[in-house]
């Protein structure tokens, strides 16, 4: 089914294949490829009911779908120029998950979408000593972007605690 999708290459195939997702007519292991196809090929109103069956709080999804998924709208949206539909601040409940893949994913759709709302939280993400390496990492790279977009606090250097000894940190904050 994925590799017929694929050869199609035609966004007119997404609609129904989301219809038939929400019916339940797809098999399980196959729902995620499902998704990531209608996400790399569907117009602003189809990425946003891929977003919707992401952040839904009662998604069925693993969250390392959903990191996935969320990484495959980003890319959808950087190369193609389309954001999903919709209330996109609803990713901040993906930020604050339990779930490493999904919180840095999240975190990187946030940085592509621009989303002003989640800046303060991803701000103390990149901050927080107890967090891991790969959302820390996230989080100082959204920032840094963010900073350098709108000229926050004399940029980003000043939003990042010098004292960190994570060598993950002392690494963004020389690079960044």
């Amino acid at each position: 089914l994925t590799f017929a999708l694929k050869a199609v290459d035609s966004p007119e195939v997404v609609a129904p294949l989301l219809s038939l997702i929400k019916q339940g007519n797809i098999p399980a292991d196959r729902i995620e490829s499902v998704l990531a196809i209608a996400a790399s090929m569907g117009g602003p109103k189809e990425l946003g009911a891929v977003f919707d069956m992401v952040v839904a709080g009662d998604s069925s999804l693993p969250d390392a779908k959903k990191a996935a998924l969320l990484d495959v709208l980003r890319d959808t949206s950087r190369l193609r120029k389309v954001q999903p539909a919709g209330d996109l601040s609803r990713l901040s409940a993906a930020i604050q998950s339990r779930d490493e893949k999904l919180r840095a994913a999240a975190i990187r759709a946030a940085g592509q979408w621009k989303l002003p709302s989640v800046l303060t939280t991803v701000a103390s993400l990149a901050q927080a000593d107890d967090e891991t390496a790969a959302v820390r990492q996230a989080a100082i790279e959204r920032v840094a972007v963010e900073s350098q977009a709108s000229h926050l606090g004399q940029g980003f250097r000043s939003h990042i605690r010098p004292s960190s000894n994570k060598p993950s940190t002392r690494n963004c904050v020389l690079t960044g």
